[in-house]
């Protein structure tokens, strides 16, 4: 017989396709956030905290008309995930200030019809 060293679950995990976003996603999460400055915070840039500490990454982010301010998403550290949490992201080497905020950043105004001809 052969005795072999039984893989512990994280071990498991490390060897299946994807575990990387599984693993990330259990210690990372997506926050909504607003930039306190004028600029836009583009995908790639990194957040840091203001100890200056990198915490995560920018997934997505742009202007938006409405709000009259640049907006976008980001995986960051489970921590710093509260909404109100003040951040800083580096985007071209330039820092902003970015506040953690509730998502969707605008409440949708439409009405669904409940009668279904």
């Amino acid at each position: 017989f052969f005795f072999f060293k039984q893989k512990t679950a994280y071990e498991m995990l490390r060897s299946l396709v994807g575990s990387e976003m599984c693993i990330r996603d259990r210690y990372m999460g997506r926050v909504g956030f607003l930039v306190d400055e004028t600029g836009i915070v583009r995908g790639g840039a990194s957040i840091m905290n203001e100890q200056g500490q990198t915490i995560g990454t920018v997934t997505s982010g742009t202007f938006s008309p409405i709000l009259k301010k640049g907006i976008g998403m980001a995986y960051v550290n489970t921590e710093v995930s509260k909404i109100g949490t003040s951040l800083v992201a580096f985007q071209k080497g330039r820092p902003l200030k970015v506040k953690v905020s509730k998502m969707p950043f605008v409440p949708a105004k439409y009405y669904l019809s409940l009668i279904h001809i």
